[in-house]
């Protein structure tokens, strides 16, 4: 039974890793899609984490189309990330318990 708690833990593992990939991606195809006479990436953007789980806020106003879509796609990928992670937390908590038990 240890080893549906290994195998368990390295699919969210690996989940976590490719989400956070694609994440990361995506927010530097939103990045490269600023329009003309933008600030600085930087000043764009404000890190803060906040109690919905965006990491990132970035003004429509310094987007294009295409990195507003990138945008929405990057949102979802987080949301989807955070949802991963949380929910693979507990699940793999909760086979490592019931096999302790």
């Amino acid at each position: 039974m240890d080893y549906l708690y290994g195998a368990l833990t390295a699919v969210w593992f690996v989940g976590l890793l490719l989400f956070g990939c694609v994440s990361l991606n995506e927010f530097r195809r939103v990045l490269n899609n600023l329009v003309p006479g933008a600030p600085f990436a930087g000043e764009v953007l404000s890190w803060k984490l906040g109690w919905r789980g965006q990491i990132t806020k970035i003004d429509l106003t310094f987007l294009n189309e295409t990195g507003r879509a990138y945008l929405a796609k990057a949102i979802r990928n987080e949301r989807i990330a955070i949802i991963w992670g949380v929910g693979g937390f507990f699940l793999t908590a909760c086979v490592h318990f019931y096999m302790k038990r």
